[in-house]
């Protein structure tokens, strides 16, 4: 099968990083994330997402808009389970829980983030509860590294901090999501397509950046 992907430009990144944020930090009920949906509903939003072959995308459309539309109501209880609790998350979304040797928070790679964020004179509003290498809020940076043309500081965010646990992250986010949509909320699978198209955008950044990982 012939490849389709092509180059991320910096715009690009941005766009799609910002929405990866958005998608792993906003509670559905809350108004600014019903343009996503409507996005994703009429397909505006995966239509040309750069890099990525269209039977991927298919599949992940049919994930994250199905046929019989989404419960706004049922993807909140599903936010709710995957990233917020109060039972224990299958899924963390914080980098450490993956880096640390003991699986905690506030772990080495934390710190070694601040160092990163103070260096780079990122001010970071943590809108998720939990430490800053919430992965939708290393998206976020990343957005605004590329918006801003500083392409140095997201080659080196990627590499050291985000997709050191990204895949790790976004596997485990996947299968947490199917579990839950097929024993309690079918609207979950909106997640496990999230973390479909997480994965696809962030090997398409890596590669047409060229990064280099660093564990």
């Amino acid at each position: 099968m012939k490849d389709t992907r092509r180059a991320m430009d910096d715009s690009e990144i941005a766009a799609t990083f910002n929405l990866l944020g958005a998608l792993f930090t906003i509670d559905p009920v809350y108004p600014q994330f019903a343009a996503i949906l409507e996005g994703f509903d009429r397909r505006d939003l995966l239509n040309g997402w750069p890099s990525a072959e269209p039977e991927k995308l298919a599949d992940i459309a049919s994930l994250m808009y199905p046929a019989d539309r989404i419960d706004v109501s049922a993807l909140h209880d599903a936010f709710n389970n995957l990233f917020v609790g109060p039972a224990a998350l299958q899924a963390p979304p914080w980098g450490s829980v993956y880096l640390d040797d003991e699986h905690v928070l506030y772990g080495a790679s934390t710190l070694l983030l601040r160092d990163f964020l103070q260096q780079e004179d990122i001010i970071m509003e943590v809108t998720a509860p939990g430490p800053e290498d919430h992965f939708g809020s290393l998206c976020w940076v990343g957005a605004w590294l590329a918006a801003e043309g500083r392409m140095d500081g997201f080659d080196e965010m990627l590499g050291k901090h985000l997709l050191p646990f990204a895949f790790l992250y976004l596997n485990a986010m996947e299968h947490a999501a199917d579990e839950t949509a097929g024993e309690r909320n079918p609207s979950a699978v909106f997640y496990a397509g999230a973390a479909r198209l997480a994965r696809l955008t962030l090997q398409v950044a890596r590669d047409a950046r060229q990064i280099e990982v660093k564990v």
